[in-house]
């Protein structure tokens, strides 16, 4: 008959005559199924790939949320008894997190995914942290890299020391 579960179902017959015996397991596959192990994924600021194991029998395919196209890219399908989705996941470098959705889809059957990625630290790097000045003065160009705005303070009991406004 046919199997209108979700789930894989077995019988296991038995041939018997006399002492002799034979067994006979038969599996019938579920109706048209689509899972997934997992719809959550974390990803940390500097991206790397999620692994998405889907279990079905039937064709399927998956579309990337478009808010995410820049950033979430297919990269490969792993198959084994099961398929693993492969998605590299970019960089986040901007402060904020961020989540993209993933439609694993085939007909009516639908598994949807989502991946939470977490926002970059504030960084400010400077190339050189102590400079020491001649007795005339001079001017210094302190390189200030930053994903972050940044402000120069002096102290206001340092009158000896000023601000040029360039910056890059």
């Amino acid at each position: 008959a046919p199997n209108d579960t979700d789930d894989d179902r077995s019988a296991t017959i038995i041939i018997q005559a006399g002492s002799t015996q034979i067994i006979i397991t038969i599996t019938q596959k579920q109706q048209d199924a689509l899972t997934v192990t997992a719809s959550k994924f974390e990803v940390e600021a500097e991206g790397g790939e999620v692994e998405i194991e889907v279990k079905a029998n039937v064709d399927y395919d998956y579309t990337i949320d478009p808010d995410a196209a820049d950033w979430v890219k297919y990269k490969a399908t792993r198959a084994l008894e099961s398929s693993t989705l492969v998605f590299e996941v970019a960089e986040n470098e901007d402060m904020e997190k961020r989540e993209a959705q993933i439609m694993i889809h085939s007909g009516d059957l639908e598994e949807l995914v989502t991946i939470y990625q977490e926002g970059n630290e504030p960084t400010i790097i400077l190339s050189k942290n102590e400079y020491t000045v001649s007795d005339k003065g001079e001017t210094i160009a302190v390189e200030v890299k930053s994903n972050v705005d940044v402000a120069v303070e002096i102290p206001s009991d340092v009158d000896w020391v000023k601000e040029n406004s360039t910056r890059a």
